[in-house]
């Protein structure tokens, strides 16, 4: 193979790669001067009222702030609630089996009036709470297997401050 069919060849993939490796670079570019604005107004605000927390959790499994949780739970200085986010990545029998066993088990341990539904059985509507919390913990780092509303990606261009805590040892 000639040097030029090789380069004809290989050109459009380089480029293909470049072009989305700008584009992650503006998006991470975008994302930090979110973070930016977000922790300036969270600042502001947090003086006259409670820090607004939220948990995303797809699993209990993978709930990986039990001790933060524990904590900000009893102080005045959090209002804190656990959403269920439903895994929209392994078929409808499996989202509601695994939605209604995680609600369950965090209404049996946190009490029914700290866990939000991030979705709605009888509807089928996703729950966008976006604008109702200053933080969210993500206990799930896989955006594929979630709703748009439930992305960290999407998340981070928000009024929100998203923060990921790891369920296993890294």
């Amino acid at each position: 193979m000639s040097t030029k069919d090789f380069i004809k060849r290989i050109l459009p993939n380089f480029i293909v790669e470049f072009i989305r490796h700008l584009n992650t670079m503006k998006m991470i570019k975008k994302t930090h001067k979110n973070y930016e604005k977000v922790i300036l107004n969270l600042q502001k605000e947090v003086k006259n009222r409670p820090i607004r927390f939220a948990s995303y959790v797809v699993f209990d499994s993978t709930f990986g702030g039990k001790k933060l949780y524990e904590l900000m739970k009893n102080d005045d200085k959090f209002d804190t609630k656990i959403v269920i986010v439903p895994d929209i990545a392994r078929g409808e029998e499996n989202l509601k089996k695994c939605y209604n066993a995680t609600k369950e088990f965090f209404i049996k341990n946190y009490g029914k009036e700290m866990v939000l539904d991030g979705w709605d059985e009888k509807t089928g509507e996703f729950l966008d709470y976006s604008d109702k919390f200053d933080i969210i913990y993500f206990a799930n780092p896989y955006d594929e297997m979630v709703h748009e509303y439930h992305k960290i990606s999407c998340l981070s261009q928000r009024d929100v401050l998203p923060i990921y805590i790891p369920y296993a040892f890294c």
